[in-house]
C-alpha cells in the first residue's frame, strides 16, 4: 500500500510555504480585484453624493468641501423664533382657571 504524505512547512522552508500561501490564496484575487472596486465604488459614490449635494442645494450644511465659518444663516435662525410666546397672553388665564 502506498502512502502519500503531504509536505510540511518545514519541508517547504518557511519562504516557499508563504509563497505558496499568499500567490495561490485569495491574496492577490483580494488585493488586486476587491480592494480597487471597493475604492473606485467608494469614490464614485462620493463625488456623485458631492454634485448632487450642490445640484439640490444642500450644500451648506452636508458638503464635506464647504466652507461654514463664514455663514452667517446659523446665528440668525434663533434671533425670529418669537412666535411659540405669543399662544400663552392670549386667554388671560391659564392652565384651566378660566379667567376672561
Amino acid at each position: 500500500m502506498l502512502i502519500v504524505r503531504k509536505k510540511t512547512l518545514g519541508e517547504y522552508g518557511t519562504a516557499m510555504a508563504f509563497e505558496r500561501i499568499i500567490v495561490g490564496g485569495y491574496v492577490v484575487f483580494i488585493a488586486k480585484v476587491i480592494v480597487p472596486v471597493l475604492l473606485l465604488t467608494s469614490l464614485i459614490l462620493f463625488i456623485g453624493g458631492e454634485v448632487m449635494m450642490w445640484v439640490n442645494g444642500n450644500y451648506h450644511y452636508y458638503s464635506f468641501f464647504y466652507n461654514n465659518e463664514n455663514d452667517d444663516d446659523d446665528d440668525d435662525d434663533d434671533d425670529n423664533d418669537d412666535d411659540d410666546d405669543d399662544d400663552d397672553d392670549d386667554d388671560g388665564g391659564g392652565g384651566g382657571s378660566g379667567g376672561v
